[in-house]
């Protein structure tokens, strides 16, 4: 349980891919890494995307006009935008991104922890103020790749505001114009 636990923490501390999008970038020792899944990465990602689309905090949620995808900071392959076509809401390539009415979504390197088990740090971004990411493992399941579980997420929120405080007043400076 200990690999898992230091690719967790690993994918949590990863910075954003653009904006403030969910974390991506993975660092851990060759050693922790099992590249035993790698054959299944568009799997995997395919898998992570999907439910992505189903279940997000953002705001517009299933109305956006297109949702756009962005594979370890770039542009998903062609074949692998194919996987969705005909999808509603359309799905096109992260670089098109406007951000007006739609929703971006974003998976990083893949961690495999075992042949049948992958880690994937994942999100969306909508605006500052609606955006999130997760750590998301996937087990293979009779030959299909199913998110079991999403932990460790961040989601975006407004900036502090300062709180304007009372000026003090003096008790005796109160003059009681009712008596």
């Amino acid at each position: 349980m200990r690999p898992i636990a230091a690719v967790l923490a690993a994918l949590l501390a990863g910075c954003a891919a653009r904006h403030a999008s969910p974390p991506v970038a993975v660092a851990l020792p060759p050693q922790a890494i099992n590249t035993t899944c790698s054959a299944h990465n568009a799997d995997i990602q395919e898998a992570v995307f999907r439910a992505l689309f189903a279940d997000n905090e953002s705001g517009i949620q299933q109305r956006a006009r297109a949702y756009f995808l962005v594979v370890e900071k770039a542009d998903p392959p062609a074949e692998f935008l194919a996987r969705f076509a005909g999808e509603q809401p359309v799905v096109l390539p992260g670089s098109a991104f406007s951000g007006h009415r739609a929703l971006e979504f974003s998976v990083g390197p893949i961690v495999c922890a075992s042949p049948t088990e992958a880690v994937v740090g994942a999100g969306y971004y909508e605006g500052p103020l609606s955006a999130s990411g997760a750590a998301y493992t996937l087990d293979l399941l009779d030959g299909h790749w199913v998110v079991k579980r999403v932990s460790g997420g961040w989601v975006s929120q407004a900036p502090a505001r300062p709180v304007k405080t009372a000026t003090p007043v003096n008790p005796d400076s109160i003059v009681n114009n009712n008596g």
